[in-house]
């Protein structure tokens, strides 16, 4: 991982995620983290609620959440930039709350972005293992296998987060089961439990940031 700059790469994936989400100034973050908290309950949300949260204006709502959604045929809020209802491989438990991320990295993300405890769960996409973990409020937790890697690659710029950064983000359950993915992602990266966390929290933390200069 040294020649892997975690706090550009985190950098890099906030600035993904406004361009693909349309939350770059401080009042669309919050609309995207009101969608994000109330969809952390468990349940299907209405943009009305998403625009009492967060005290915006529903045309402002409406905007931000026009894209890197998905909805119910109800046109309810069923998944927000990574967070889902729609089962994926990847599941993680907010309190009695069952949901699923679009990738590996969003089980480690969100528990610290919204400040909630968390179990997961995710499979190996090479030998169908699963690989479970927690996490705090704080971003400290664990997963098992200890030796389970977390691969990664660097979106380019101007593409869909999901198809160009999510659809590459696993969990392996070890490096040796990640071989075959690094040799077909030469440019990809292999992370340890340390190295996952750690980026977890940078990104977070520029997320913050991002939301505090905005």
């Amino acid at each position: 991982m040294s020649t892997l700059d975690i706090a550009r790469v985190a950098g890099g994936l906030v600035d993904q995620l406004a361009a693909s989400t349309a939350a770059t100034t401080g009042d669309e973050w919050r609309v995207r983290r009101s969608a994000w908290q109330l969809l952390s309950r468990g349940a299907a949300v209405a943009e009305r609620d998403v625009a009492s949260a967060s005290a915006a204006a529903p045309q402002l709502v409406r905007d931000v959440l026009s894209r890197d959604v998905e909805r119910d045929e109800s046109g309810r809020l069923t998944g927000v930039s990574g967070l889902t209802l729609v089962p994926t491989q990847h599941r993680i438990w907010l309190g009695d709350a069952q949901l699923y991320t679009w990738c590996a990295l969003d089980l480690l993300f969100f528990p610290r972005l919204l400040d909630r405890a968390a179990e997961f769960e995710s499979e190996c996409p090479a030998t169908g293992g699963r690989i479970s973990g927690r996490m705090a409020p704080d971003g400290s937790g664990e997963f098992e296998p200890r030796e389970a890697v977390l691969s990664l690659v660097v979106p380019r710029a101007g593409a869909p987060v999901r198809s160009s950064f999510c659809n590459f983000v696993h969990f392996f359950r070890s490096a040796q089961a990640a071989e075959a993915w690094l040799t077909n992602n030469p440019d990809g990266y292999l992370l340890d439990a340390t190295q996952a966390f750690e980026l977890a929290d940078h990104l977070t933390r520029s997320l913050d940031l991002n939301k505090e200069e905005s």
